[in-house]
C-alpha cells in the first residue's frame, strides 16, 4: 500500500503553485458571474493503482493516516492526477467519516458494510426520539466529531513539513449533511408518516440537530485551512460560495408546502449562522426551486442528479440571482466538450468523470481549446 510520506513527497516536488492559484481566481470569477475563459473544469479519473495503491475504507475509517492516503489518491477527483495533468480541481481533502457525523453525537450508531461507507442505524420507536430530544443538545465533541477533530489535527500536522503542500492542499469541512437528512438518520423512513402524525416532535427534533450542526460548524473552523476568500471555502470537490453546503437529498421527498414550514427555516438558520452558503441535493428538487433559491443567505447549488432536474429553468434562474452551481458532472447532462463553452460560459464550476486518463486529458484539450 502507499506510504503517506512517498505521496507527499511527489506532491511537494509535483504541485504548481501558480497554476492553482489560477484554478482559485477562475473559480470564485465563475461563481460571481464575471467572464471566465475558459470556463473551471475539474476532472475524476481512476489513480494509477500500480503506482499509488489505496486502502480499504474499513481501515481508512479506523486509521487517519491511512485516511489521508486515499483522500489524496481518489477523493473527489485526485490530488495526485490533477497534480499531473493541471486541471481545475481545488485540491482538498476532509475528514471522509461518512453521512453520521451529526448523527453521531446523539447517540445513533454507524457501522462498515462490506467496505462501504457507514450505515447509520436509526431509532427503533417513537420513544427514543422523545428520548433524544428530551436530552437536549450533549457534547459537541462526542461521536465521530472527536474523529473527525482528530484527522483534521493529523491532516495539519502530516502538511506542516511540506510548504507547497501546506499551501494549496486544503482541509475542509466533513459531510455535515442538513437538518432533515440528519432527522431522517436518526428517525429512517417512519420520518414521513412522522411529519403527519407528529409535526411537533419532528420540528423539536429538526430545531435540536440544526443547533448541533452550527455549534459543530463553529467547532470545526479553527482545524481547516478551507478559505478560498472571505466569500468562498473549498468544500465538496470543489471551491463553493459561501461557507457551508447544506445536504437536503431527504428533502425531495416533500411538498413544497413542509419544506417551508419545516425545513426552510432550518436550512435559513444554518446559512445565516455561517454568512451564506449552499444547498445540495440529488433526484429531482424542481417543485422546490423556488423555496431553496429565496432562501436568505443561499449563495450556491449542488446537484448530485442534474439530469433528473429541468436544468435549464435552474441555470437560468441561478444567473438572475447570481446563484453559482458548483460541481455540475457534465456526464450526466451528456455535454461534449465542443459545447461546454458554449452552454457554460460563467456561472459554474465544472467536473468531468473520464473513463481513464486519455479520455480525461483529450476532453480537458478540447474544452481549453482556442475557439
Amino acid at each position: 500500500m502507499t506510504e503517506l510520506r512517498e505521496v507527499l513527497d511527489y506532491l511537494e516536488a509535483t504541485l504548481d503553485t501558480e497554476h492553482l492559484e489560477g484554478v482559485r481566481r477562475r473559480s470564485i470569477a465563475a461563481l460571481q458571474y464575471e467572464p471566465v475563459e475558459p470556463p473551471p473544469l475539474s476532472l475524476s479519473f481512476p489513480v494509477d493503482e500500480e503506482r499509488w495503491p489505496a486502502y480499504p475504507y474499513a481501515e481508512a475509517f479506523e486509521d487517519p493516516e491511512k485516511m489521508m492516503v486515499n483522500e489524496l489518491l481518489k477523493s473527489f477527483g485526485s490530488t495526485v492526477n490533477s497534480a499531473e495533468v493541471r486541471d481545475d480541481f481545488p485540491l482538498q481533502i476532509r475528514s471522509n467519516h461518512g453521512v453520521g457525523i451529526i448523527a453521531s453525537l446523539f447517540g445513533l450508531n454507524c457501522r462498515i458494510v462490506f467496505d462501504n461507507m457507514p450505515w447509520v442505524d436509526h431509532v427503533e420507536t417513537i420513544k427514543e426520539v422523545r428520548q433524544i430530544v428530551d436530552g437536549g443538545l450533549l457534547d459537541l465533541r462526542g461521536g465521530l466529531v472527536a474523529r473527525v477533530l482528530e484527522t483534521h489535527a493529523f491532516y495539519r500536522e502530516r502538511l506542516a513539513p511540506y510548504p507547497k503542500c501546506r499551501e494549496c492542499i486544503h482541509v475542509t469541512q466533513p459531510d455535515l449533511q442538513g437538518p432533515f437528512d440528519i432527522v431522517h438518520l436518526i428517525w429512517g423512513a417512519d420520518v414521513y408518516t412522522a411529519l403527519y402524525d407528529e409535526p411537533d416532535l419532528v420540528r423539536s427534533l429538526l430545531e435540536l440537530v440544526t443547533d448541533a450542526y452550527i455549534g459543530v460548524w463553529r467547532l470545526l473552523q479553527p482545524t481547516q485551512s478551507d478559505r478560498a476568500d472571505e466569500g468562498h471555502i473549498y468544500l465538496h470537490g470543489q471551491i463553493v460560495s459561501g461557507h457551508a453546503l447544506i445536504k437536503d437529498d431527504s428533502c425531495i421527498n416533500l411538498r413544497p408546502e413542509m419544506y417551508r414550514e419545516l425545513v426552510r427555516p432550518c436550512d435559513e438558520r444554518i446559512l445565516q449562522a455561517a454568512g451564506g452558503g449552499g444547498i445540495h441535493f440529488c433526484g429531482c428538487g424542481d417543485h422546490l426551486r423556488d423555496e431553496m433559491l429565496s432562501i436568505e443567505g443561499i449563495e450556491c447549488v449542488d446537484f448530485g442528479q442534474p439530469q433528473q432536474n429541468d436544468f435549464g429553468g435552474w441555470q437560468r434562474e441561478c444567473a438572475e440571482r447570481k446563484i453559482g452551481i458548483v460541481r455540475l458532472l457534465l456526464n450526466l447532462l451528456e455535454v461534449p466538450a465542443g459545447e461546454v463553452r458554449t452552454r457554460f460560459s460563467t456561472g459554474i464550476g465544472l467536473f468531468y468523470q473520464a473513463d481513464d486518463r486519455e479520455d480525461a486529458l483529450a476532453y480537458l484539450a478540447e474544452v481549453r481549446r482556442s475557439a
